[in-house]
């Protein structure tokens, strides 16, 4: 991500590249984000409540 950020900075001379850029690194965001939410799911869904004793419960969270 954030050499996608960079790039997108240092082509402000040109419309096009920049607007690519922007493209890019917007969808990039969104696959993290999607990525995130599984994880925050298989974590709540799964992990943490199947979770025998505090120490488990601490670490997953």
């Amino acid at each position: 991500w954030r050499v996608i950020s960079s790039i997108e900075q240092n082509t402000e001379g040109s419309e096009k590249k920049q607007q690519i850029a922007k493209e890019y690194r917007e969808k990039v965001e969104n696959e993290l984000r999607e990525i995130c939410y599984d994880v925050f799911g298989l974590l709540d869904n799964f992990l943490i409540p199947i979770s025998c004793n505090a120490e488990s419960k601490v670490f997953y969270l």
